[in-house]
């Protein structure tokens, strides 16, 4: 996913710079290295996170699908496998199965939300080799485990950090019967 926001009247022209900076992005060994580096170190500092921070990464971890582990992350970071050429091979799968949708909002005009929406997909184009766009209902996008109905689900984790005396407790709802919820979500 690709986010751009602020209130600025240059925004759509930064969305579309930014289609095309994408669709033409070629990366660099050493850039690549450097940036290996950083996400390897971020990886690695999770663990001195706050406890909350972890009690929220546990929830999100336990309820979405599909979601890569952190510690999966840095095993790729950190391994043979992760080189310039497997990214750059990654990166070219992701952009000829792309999926364009925008949600746009505030001071622009419908139909030049559609004119965005087009420039996306011109610059996109020709990574497509042929092939059509992801269609909408194929995009990999996460869903929400449904937890069984009257059965407490109980996340306990040790803290990352054995230095940090402070905890985390949270405690989640889910409202509503699982037939009104199966019904409400399939709408």
């Amino acid at each position: 996913m690709i986010q751009a926001g602020g209130y600025s009247q240059r925004l759509p022209k930064l969305s579309a710079d930014l289609a095309r900076a994408l669709a033409s992005f070629s990366p660099a060994a050493e850039r690549f290295k450097v940036l290996r580096e950083i996400t390897v170190r971020s990886l690695r500092n999770r663990n001195l996170e706050r406890p909350l921070s972890h009690a929220n990464y546990a929830v999100t971890h336990a309820l979405l699908t599909p979601f890569t582990h952190h510690k999966d992350a840095l095993a790729f970071a950190t391994s043979d496998a992760c080189s310039l050429e497997a990214v750059s091979e990654q990166l070219q799968r992701l952009l000829s199965a792309n999926h364009v949708e925008l949600l746009v909002h505030g001071n622009l005009l419908p139909s030049h939300a559609l004119d965005l929406g087009d420039e996306w997909r011109a610059a996109l184009s020709h990574l497509q080799s042929g092939s059509p766009p992801l269609a909408a209902d194929c995009a990999p996008l996460p869903e929400a485990r449904l937890l069984p109905a009257r059965k407490p689900l109980e996340l306990r984790g040790v803290a990352a950090n054995a230095d940090d005396t402070n905890s985390a407790i949270q405690v989640f709802f889910q409202l509503g019967d699982e037939l009104s919820i199966v019904e409400e979500v399939s709408k």
